[in-house]
């Protein structure tokens, strides 16, 4: 998840804010960010974190079930054949 910045998840306020403190050029370039842009690529970076959120916990589960399957299930179907 390298494309989201920190400061993307950032209230608007605290934003400005932030942007204020910063001192680099780049910063100053980033700066001219308006309130509806930054809206919109705050959106899309919280949207990214929760859906990778929801990935993750998906495939811990379904890694889990699947173990569980083969250790546990798997045996007793097999055994009792």
């Amino acid at each position: 998840m390298a494309h989201i910045k920190p400061e993307h998840l950032l209230e608007p306020r605290d934003y400005r804010q932030w942007m204020k403190v910063q001192t680099s050029d780049d910063a100053e370039e980033q700066s001219n960010v308006n309130d509806v842009l930054f809206e919109s690529l705050s959106k899309r970076a919280w949207m990214d974190v929760l859906l990778q959120l929801v990935k993750v916990s998906i495939a811990v589960y379904s890694s889990l079930y699947n173990y569980l399957f083969m250790c546990l299930i798997y045996p007793v179907i097999v055994n009792s054949f």
